[in-house]
């Protein structure tokens, strides 16, 4: 078995987080659960100024959640989470 360790950017958008925690109930740092999911799914999101985004489904807090990320200077900075997309819970359930 590999294990890989994984560290978070301590700096991203924390008003984001609070309101993602208000709107859907999970904030980014409860989001970082679905880096330990053993059965995640990973996939390319979009390009933004030349930085690849990502986005992962895996469970958090007992549910599925699609977050959005990107790797900078070796970190993971997570910039969003909402529930999977039909497509996304398919590819998860394999």
């Amino acid at each position: 078995m590999i294990e890989l360790f994984v560290e978070f950017d301590e700096e991203f958008d924390r008003k984001k987080s609070d309101l993602t925690k208000r709107v859907r109930g999970i904030d980014f740092i409860e989001a970082r659960e679905a880096f330990s999911d053993p059965n995640e799914t990973i996939g390319p999101g979009n390009t933004v100024d030349d930085e690849v985004r990502w986005l992962r489904v895996g469970n958090a807090l007992g549910q599925l959640w699609t977050v959005g990320y990107t790797v900078r200077q070796g970190l993971i900075r997570i910039f969003m989470v909402r529930p999977p997309h039909p497509d996304e819970r398919d590819a998860y359930n394999g």
